[in-house]
């Protein structure tokens, strides 16, 4: 199958699953409900492997930096989600800004940009940000629950990101290992223009 059709194929997939991302997993105990949000968002995916694995691009690895400014960033922007309600016709902005950061770190991994540590935390920062604005909790029985979800999202996705970082680190220098993680990059670009096209469109993403 044609790579470009086959990426086409998994983000249409994915695509209805989008509309359920604010929402928690019926059943599921707030806490773990919060855990598996970010696991079962693409566009959050999208944008946390991205930017784990430009972070674990720079050898050596200096993690310390920019994964505080992205825990930070997300605690804030997840605390701003219980003060300022987003309305339901201002999400489709808001996940577009999710996956243009996502094409944003796409494009970082596939060319394997090198920046210093401020402007990685700066990024990282950013992406905290777009990622834990789109993670608010639509309807939760009390503020209990509410805090319990957030704070399980913001050890998920913190969490992950480092893990990411880190055993992209650990890939041997080798031409056709990082080619590999450059073409991760461009499918992970890819993903996030056509995902971006079908907001664009008018097709709700959230």
């Amino acid at each position: 199958m044609n790579p470009y059709r086959a990426c086409a194929l998994a983000v249409g997939l994915a695509l209805p699953g989008l509309s359920h991302a604010h929402s928690s997993v019926a059943g599921m105990n707030s806490f773990y409900a919060g855990l598996l949000h970010p696991l079962l968002t693409l566009p959050h995916m999208l944008v946390l492997a991205g930017l784990g694995i430009w972070l674990g691009q720079h050898p050596p690895l200096r993690l310390k930096t920019p994964l505080l400014a992205f825990a930070a960033g997300c605690a804030a922007a997840l605390l701003l989600t219980t003060r300022i309600a987003i309305p339901p016709s201002s999400q489709n902005v808001v996940m577009t800004v999710v996956m243009a950061v996502a094409l944003g770190c796409g494009i970082l991994v596939a060319a394997s940009a090198r920046l210093p540590v401020g402007l990685r935390a700066t990024v990282a920062a950013v992406a905290a940000i777009a990622v834990a604005l789109d993670s608010g909790v639509d309807s939760a029985p009390t503020v209990l629950a509410t805090s319990f979800t957030l704070l399980g999202t913001w050890i998920s996705t913190t969490v992950l990101l480092a893990n990411v970082a880190y055993y992209t680190s650990l890939c041997p220098p080798r031409q056709w290992v990082q080619i590999a993680l450059r073409i991760a990059g461009s499918w992970m670009a890819a993903a996030s223009v056509l995902v971006l096209a079908f907001a664009l469109k008018g097709m709700p993403l959230a």
